[in-house]
């Protein structure tokens, strides 16, 4: 075939390869047949094995016929067209423009109509994977979740290899997959370092960073970046991605002078009203929009849970509840803590009824999930006994030493029926196994 000159389309292949070929030797472990996949035998006859290690990398474009020849060991055709390309890298770029201004509507449009492009993928090294990277994206964006860990780690192995706009997007995935499933506090900083999320300029991965201060509480380098941060968003005019780092700055000033967070929700609550505003909706209007609806949805559950962790139940539980009507991404923890909340201040478990039903099914070792159940379980059981017992055989497995606000739920729950059935054998089990007694 005739020579392609794209520099960013070559680089990723070559990135795809590598990845491609380690995934079959993987596979073929243990089989005579890995001994084709390993490094120096599969670019014999092609190229040397220094050229055919700059391409893995993504550091160097050769000509076409060695991706070509080792794309046919893979079982993958050279295809390529140029209008093609072209389109499907306009679109992603598309996507990158609005998942910065946070437009679900836009981003869920834009993934249609990549998808309806990329109709070559089962041939095509470069198609195939870009599917299941798409993929990954909406599925967060649409249930905030990442059901495929295959396809994420696939990402953390590939992102450096593709166009800056769409890499950009990936590294923002990224972080988000790194905040919902790392537990370990040195695994995630790693895992941070190795995405490169420090030195991204994209507008969500700047936020990102500050969450990730936030997280490993340096609070110092955090207020040194976040006015900066914050100029940004204001001369980009994107408003709602304001609400993330006014949501952010609640956090740092709970960790280092929490009588500033008054104030600070206060300055968030304006910032809503100006959103609304700047968005053409005021207060006596209902707000329609999906993206706004998710956004402001996410903003009261972070203003509820930092409330919650101040101690301030009686706002947190007015925050959760926004939240709720709002949109339901994060309807699991925030029923959690609307429950609790409730439950602190004395109201009724019959309250639970607004919000016991959920939108969607969840997976069953879900801790928040494990707890919601525990809720509706003591909706319909009056037995306190009974509560114990099922919070011993159910709950109490799923809840480790790092939850600390699910442990300070769990404890208050706890406490109240070990002290209404002078019953207090599982309240020392609790005690010990979340190390709250030395």
């Amino acid at each position: 075939m005739e020579t392609i000159i794209n520099s960013s389309y070559l680089i990723t292949i070559g990135t795809l390869i590598g990845y491609e070929r380690k995934m079959k030797c993987k596979e073929l472990a243990g089989t005579k047949e890995k001994e084709a996949y390993k490094q120096i035998p599969f670019c014999e006859g092609i190229c040397c094995v220094q050229t055919y290690r700059n391409i893995e990398k993504a550091t160097l474009e050769v000509k076409t016929p060695i991706y070509e020849k080792l794309l046919h060991k893979l079982g993958y055709e050279m295809i390529y067209d140029d209008d093609l390309y072209k389109e499907i890298n306009y679109r992603l770029q598309n996507l990158n423009d609005a998942i910065e201004k946070y437009d679900l509507e836009s981003v869920f449009i834009i993934v249609d109509k990549l998808n309806n492009l990329l109709k070559n993928s089962e041939k095509d090294i470069y198609q195939k994977y870009l599917i299941q990277v798409i993929d990954v994206i909406y599925q967060y964006y649409k249930i905030n979740e990442f059901p495929d860990l295959i396809n994420v780690e696939m990402m953390k192995s590939v992102y450096a290899g593709f166009p800056s706009y769409i890499k950009s997007v990936m590294i923002d995935i990224l972080y988000k997959y790194a905040v919902l499933n790392i537990i370990d506090d040195n695994e995630y900083v790693k895992y941070v370092k190795e995405i490169n999320l420090k030195t991204s300029k994209y507008v969500p991965n700047q936020i990102n960073y500050l969450q990730f201060l936030c997280n490993i509480q340096d609070f110092d380098k955090f207020y040194l970046i976040f006015e900066e941060v914050l100029k940004d968003l204001k001369k980009k005019r994107l408003f709602l991605r304001m609400l993330d780092i006014y949501d952010l700055k609640i956090i740092a000033d709970l960790n280092t002078d929490p009588t500033r967070i008054v104030k600070d929700i206060d300055e968030c609550n304006i910032n809503v009203d100006r959103v609304m505003n700047k968005l053409s909706f005021h207060e006596d209007e209902e707000v329609t929009s999906k993206t706004i609806k998710t956004k402001l949805s996410q903003h009261y559950y972070n203003i509820g849970y930092s409330l919650m962790i101040a101690r301030q139940y009686n706002e947190a539980k007015d925050a959760f509840e926004k939240s709720l009507n709002y949109d339901d991404i994060f309807e699991l923890a925030c029923k959690v803590f609307l429950f609790n909340c409730y439950d602190r201040l004395g109201f009724d478990c019959v309250e639970y009824r607004n919000y016991i039903n959920l939108s969607r099914t969840y997976d069953t070792s879900n801790k928040h999930y494990v707890l919601f159940l525990y809720y509706v379980f003591k909706l319909e059981n009056n037995n306190l006994r009974e509560r114990l017992k099922y919070i011993k055989k159910y709950v109490l497995n799923y809840i480790l030493p790092e939850d600390t606000l699910l442990i300070r739920i769990l404890f208050f729950e706890i406490n109240n029926l070990a002290k209404a059935t002078s019953n207090y054998q599982v309240l020392q089990e609790f005690i010990e196994k979340m190390g709250l007694i030395n």
